[in-house]
């Protein structure tokens, strides 16, 4: 937080303790207590579901009623909140959970509670979560990639900076690395894979399935940063023992195959491609046609 912004919040912002519990959050602008308390009291209705405390608009202020250490906690979260208002305009749900997790979220990794962490980071977009996980200390980074139990959003991992995925990566097992890239598209997870060395590297490619190594090492084939190296990679690929019907049928309930594709790939047992064929081909072609019989040979292999 910029010290501009945080001299306006604390000139508009007032706090009054007292002696049963509860904390007085007393604000000078009208416009900013609108906006944190949102229109029928969402903002402060969502803020009480969250921390299990009780929250009340009077006049000027926000009322906290609770035991110490959480009437701390949605005081700095209403703090987060009225920063958000002032730098946007507006408080978004997001924004809400964020105000508590900026601040819970170490004592939960302490506690180790699991179903917390992996619940409030999908709440958020990706980069919002990334943004708490880079903003933890390396020590508490450490444990949480460490939980049992936890597994980091591939959509969040590709929103971290590199520095922090190639911390997070000593941490990970290879199978955890190779699952991880399974459910990335081609060019996220080339972009981790640069990042491992070439041992590693190696591990992790042959601990995926044949179709997801193909696609890699045929990116990894290409120099860095050209747009060969980039492109996305995903396809259709069928086996050259199937027929048309098989082949149509396929498509028709496979709800992993890429948007658009105008050819499909026809591949051998392991999984090395031998040829293609017109998406146009196979809608004509008769149902009981083998796939490697109406297949274009491909006149080079990579290997």
């Amino acid at each position: 937080m910029s010290n501009i912004i945080q001299k306006k919040i604390n000139s508009e912002l007032k706090f009054v303790y007292s002696n049963n519990n509860t904390i007085s959050v007393i604000f000078q602008n009208n416009d900013l207590l609108l906006g944190v308390v949102g229109e029928f009291n969402c903002n402060l209705k969502e803020l009480e579901k969250i921390t299990g405390t009780n929250i009340y608009s009077r006049g000027n202020s926000i009322l906290i009623k609770s035991e110490q250490k959480k009437n701390e906690l949605v005081k700095n979260a209403i703090k987060f909140l009225a920063d958000q208002f002032i730098i946007n305009g507006s408080i978004e749900k997001k924004d809400i959970i964020s105000s508590v997790n900026k601040f819970m979220i170490n004592e939960k990794i302490k506690n180790k509670d699991t179903d917390f962490l992996d619940k409030s980071l999908k709440e958020l977009l990706p980069a919002d979560s990334a943004d708490i996980i880079e903003n933890l200390s390396p020590e508490n980074r450490s444990k949480l990639i460490e939980l049992e139990g936890f597994n980091i959003d591939p959509e969040i991992f590709v929103e971290l900076n590199e520095s922090i995925q190639t911390e997070i990566f000593l941490l990970l097992s290879v199978e955890s690395i190779a699952s991880l890239l399974k459910k990335l598209e081609s060019d996220n997870a080339l972009k981790i894979l640069e990042n491992l060395d070439k041992s590693k590297k190696e591990t992790v490619l042959n601990r995926l399935p044949p179709k997801d190594r193909f696609l890699l090492e045929e990116g990894l084939s290409y120099p860095e940063d050209t747009a060969a190296r980039i492109m996305q990679r995903e396809f259709a690929a069928i086996p050259s023992s199937w027929s048309v019907g098989q082949t149509i049928d396929y498509l028709r309930e496979n709800k992993d195959l890429p948007d658009e594709f105008l050819e499909i790939f026809i591949v051998d047992s392991d999984f090395k491609p031998i040829g293609t064929v017109p998406s146009s081909k196979v809608l004509r072609a008769p149902r009981d046609s083998k796939m490697n019989l109406i297949m274009s040979e491909m006149q080079v292999l990579i290997p």
